[in-house]
């Protein structure tokens, strides 16, 4: 039966998902309303019976319809518990803005022990170009397990002088969680 549901996502990327306002398929945003996508489930589907290489989640996780994408950064998170030894490749790929941002949630959601494999770049993330990300990253200080606290002390510090205002002021705010006030 698998081959035949990854043989209905095939068909389905081709054919598009189905805009009901304008009673017809769509390969890209149509109007305001979410189409119909049978991708998004077969996605969800797929990636519960583990039967979608990394890959192809990751490159879910940057489709346009907002379903499918959620959908493929949950099975990204649900392949990594087992892969540990890929997150250090999903971070070099946002890096160098090949993969959503998006992945970084699951990422950053992982078990401590899991992301230690790949410490060194989550820290090369926290002066990455974009402000979005080094904001994630200053973010995720306040609850890492995965660096020691004086580090991440050290480094949401370095973020309070980081030449974009919404980095600085999130680098307030972990700095604050980290210190208890």
């Amino acid at each position: 039966m698998l081959p035949k549901i990854k043989s209905a996502l095939r068909v389905w990327q081709q054919r598009g998902d189905y805009c009901q306002s304008h009673a017809q398929y769509v390969n890209k945003a149509c109007c305001a309303a979410v189409p119909l996508s049978p991708r998004a489930e077969i996605i969800k589907l797929l990636s519960g019976l583990d039967a979608l290489p990394l890959e192809e989640l990751l490159e879910f996780s940057n489709d346009w319809n907002s379903t499918v994408r959620e959908n493929a950064i949950q099975g990204i998170a649900k392949a990594l518990i087992s892969r540990p030894e890929q997150i250090a490749q999903i971070l070099n790929g946002v890096a160098e803005d090949r993969y959503s941002r998006d992945v970084l949630e699951p990422v950053l959601s992982l078990p401590a022990q899991s992301l230690q494999v790949a410490r060194q770049g989550m820290i090369a993330l926290l002066s990455n170009e974009s402000p979005v990300v080094r904001r994630i990253m200053v973010r995720s200080l306040a609850k890492a397990q995965w660096l020691p606290k004086e580090e991440a002390v050290k480094f949401t510090k370095a973020a309070i002088g980081d030449h974009d205002p919404t980095v600085r002021d999130r680098a307030i705010l972990t700095l604050r969680a980290l210190e208890g006030k």
